[in-house]
């Protein structure tokens, strides 16, 4: 599973002003997850690459990846209803 994390910015007390409304902001937030067409792929996915790099051959991938965020970024303002 790819997961790529990005920082979540909370504002603290003393922050500039541009921020100060601000109660949660997440920025460049992105969740991939790896697609198998069948359930032996997982396992497949598991092993055989290992094997593969062992005699330098280019690994080979048994799913798809499925990004289900991809880089969101959004503010919630304090006392913001969602």
């Amino acid at each position: 599973m790819t997961n790529t994390m990005k920082q979540i910015e909370l504002p603290q007390t003393g922050v500039s002003e541009n921020t100060a409304g601000i109660a949660i902001r997440i920025q460049n937030l992105s969740k991939c997850y790896q697609i198998y067409d069948a359930p032996h792929d997982r396992l497949k996915q598991f092993v055989v690459p290992r094997g593969q790099r062992l005699f330098w051959q280019k690994p080979k991938q048994y799913f798809r990846d499925y990004w289900a965020l991809k880089e969101v970024s959004f503010e919630i303002k304090k006392g913001e209803i969602i």
